[in-house]
């Protein structure tokens, strides 16, 4: 029964798929409240776009 594998391959997707989702709820959740408790709003939001770009260049350096 392939509903049953956790090894099979549809259902390592949908687990990938749900961590990913509940990773970007905390991501923007994070991002929220540092804005919000920031003295500086504009040096927060630099610096969430600041990490972002780091993530994306990381993904680039992996699948070069």
């Amino acid at each position: 029964d392939k509903g049953s594998d956790p090894w099979f391959e549809d259902n390592l997707t949908l687990v990938t798929q749900e961590v990913d989702l509940e990773l970007e709820n905390y991501l923007t959740d994070l991002s929220i409240m540092l804005v919000d408790a920031s003295d500086d709003i504009w040096a927060t939001v630099e610096f969430l776009d600041e990490m972002n770009f780091d993530i994306i260049n990381q993904i680039k350096e992996k699948t070069q």
